[in-house]
């Protein structure tokens, strides 16, 4: 998934892309993906209820 509405930063680069195969490839362990991957479900979800009908 990648959304430029959601953006981190890995050793001290921003990056959107939240896909496994991509946070794999920066070097990030499994606990991190599945975190940082629930932190942007939620964001996207949270967006979506605050937008106007």
């Amino acid at each position: 998934m990648n959304s430029p509405d959601y953006a981190y930063y890995h050793n001290g680069q921003r990056h959107t892309d939240t896909s496994t195969a991509y946070l794999k490839n920066l070097g990030m362990d499994d606990e991190g993906i599945e975190s940082l991957q629930a932190s942007a479900t939620w964001n996207a979800e949270r967006m979506m209820s605050v937008l106007p009908a």
